[in-house]
């Protein structure tokens, strides 16, 4: 079923993209803060109820209740990537997460060792309501903008992920031919001419591959 037909799961998802993206404009400096300190405090208790997060917090003597607000984020302590690492998958996630309901995403390892860690399918809406309010800053039309993503598609990439279980459900309702996924192994030749025929009003990729793009375009 597409999540999106269930009300449970596109209420919250329409609230993000209908509200949420003008929360700049509409609220003060002070009101901001308000916010930033209240969605701060729901971050630190929502990993209070994540195994690994809660055995680190008890050991440094930290409850929710002792963080009010940003300025409190020097009593918490750190999370390492090996911290990840080594408690995936069960200390990583909530106690009762449904794991068959999210799905495994990893780094590309570059490091040494892939971190990975669980997504699902409201996560995937919230980040792309982020690209939302990129596209309005800019006075870019997200139904008619033309705009290409450069990205990892492998397996467990969040690319490739996103790609299956999100962007896939909005197709049932709408027309996704102003959107064009490239693959970052393609050869740079090949990415190029993509770009040439699409033809972007805007180009989402890792910064390396925006330096490589450049000079090979230069010297084409």
């Amino acid at each position: 079923m597409n999540p999106l037909l269930n009300p449970f799961t596109a209420l919250p998802v329409l609230k993000n993209y209908v509200l949420d993206p003008g929360r700049i404009q509409r609220l003060n400096h002070k009101q901001l803060e308000k916010y930033r300190d209240k969605a701060f405090r729901k971050i630190v208790k929502y990993a209070y109820t994540v195994p690994l997060y809660h055995d680190k917090y008890k050991k440094a003597g930290i409850h929710p209740s002792d963080i009010k607000g940003i300025d409190d984020i020097v009593k918490l302590p750190f999370i390492t990537k090996d911290d990840i690492r080594k408690g995936f998958p069960d200390e990583i996630i909530p106690v009762g997460y449904k794991k068959n309901r999210g799905h495994v995403i990893c780094t590309g390892g570059t490091t040494g060792k892939p971190v990975s860690i669980y997504t699902d399918f409201p996560t995937m809406a919230k980040s792309a309501g982020t690209i939302l309010r990129e596209m309005k800053f800019f006075n870019l039309n997200w139904r008619k903008s033309r705009f290409v993503h450069i990205g990892n598609f492998n397996q467990y990439r969040v690319d490739l992920i996103t790609q299956e279980n999100f962007q896939s459900h909005l197709k049932s309702f709408f027309s996704m031919s102003n959107q064009l996924n490239i693959d970052v192994d393609l050869p740079m030749v090949d990415i190029i001419g993509k770009l040439d025929s699409f033809k972007p009003d805007i180009i989402m990729a890792y910064p390396a591959i925006f330096q490589n793009l450049a000079f090979l375009k230069r010297s084409l």
